[in-house]
């Protein structure tokens, strides 16, 4: 049926090195693969099976990483005629049946206003401040459900990514993900996870940021680069997200996404865009002055 594609990158912002890998394959822990490519190769992203071999070599273990769920609703969303997916101006129809498509002989022809579901994916992203000032970032996903894939298979096969689940824990800087979902083995789409300054960025003399939501939109904005040098000139982590959201807002007013940022002195904020079903944003804070990680929320706007 297929095999899951997952992203992930990591920065260290004492040596601005960036370690990242997109369409991973058969490995769970793939923020793990990201610290080896930033920790044993002079590389900054390694993309699919070029990328597994390279974890395999790294001694990383590769295992099926397909679940009973992940199929199922896979099958499901091809007796829905394929829907929701992420195709325009092709035909026949794309919010009424399943490709293959070919490109429409009038551009617009199936315009349609589109909104990311925001249940349609599970991005992680995590900042790390120590005592001595060094910060790091990081992010790992397995990418958008029901993602364009990069062709389709010799037997005539739909390739599409199902399901998601993903965990990330920190070792010291960012370690472990997994990832659950449901894709062909082809290359495919890749969103903002693995793009330096688009899902995260970290910079010990300014500040970190990561970005969560609709990749493809939120990546031509590389808002976390932009908070982080928002931060380096002055403005509070708070604002600094506000502003982030704002930029990318006043292009596409319904998009899903949210950012989180943390300055030098270790204060912090997040700030998220209000659609509808997401008017507030929830975040985990673990610091010294506390016992357990607290839940923070902050209103979209």
């Amino acid at each position: 049926m297929g095999e899951t594609t997952l992203d992930a990158m990591i920065m260290d912002g004492d040596t601005m090195e960036v370690g990242a890998v997109a369409n991973l394959k058969r490995i769970k822990n793939v923020i793990g693969v990201a610290r080896a490519v930033m920790e044993h190769t002079e590389h900054t992203l390694l993309v699919g099976e070029s990328a597994t071999i390279f974890a395999e070599n790294m001694g990383f273990i590769a295992e099926d990483l397909t679940t009973a769920k992940s199929v199922d609703i896979f099958t499901q969303w091809l007796k829905g005629n394929c829907q929701p997916n992420y195709w325009k101006n092709v035909f026949p129809d794309p919010s009424k049946s399943c490709r293959p498509y070919k490109p429409a002989v009038t551009l617009g022809l199936n315009k349609k206003r589109w909104h990311a579901d925001i249940r349609s994916h599970d991005t992680i992203g995590m900042i790390a401040f120590d005592q001595y000032g060094h910060l790091a970032a990081g992010t790992s996903t397995n990418g958008l459900t029901h993602k364009v894939p990069g062709y389709v298979n010799a037997s005539g096969q739909r390739c599409t990514v199902t399901s998601n689940t993903s965990m990330l824990h920190q070792r010291p800087l960012l370690q472990d993900s997994c990832a659950v979902c449901l894709c062909c083995s082809c290359h495919s789409r890749v969103g903002d996870s693995p793009i330096v300054g688009a899902g995260a960025y970290a910079d010990s003399s300014a500040g970190a940021a990561a970005a969560t939501g609709d990749g493809d939109v939120m990546m031509r904005f590389l808002p976390s680069y932009f908070a982080v040098e928002l931060m380096r000139a002055g403005t509070n982590p708070s604002a600094a997200c506000k502003m982030a959201i704002s930029r990318i807002k006043r292009h596409y007013s319904e998009f899903f996404g949210a950012i989180i940022c943390a300055n030098t002195t270790g204060h912090y904020g997040a700030a998220c865009n209000k659609v509808p079903g997401f008017t507030q944003f929830h975040y985990m804070v673990s610091n010294t002055e506390s016992d357990a990680p607290l839940l923070k929320s902050v209103d979209c706007f």
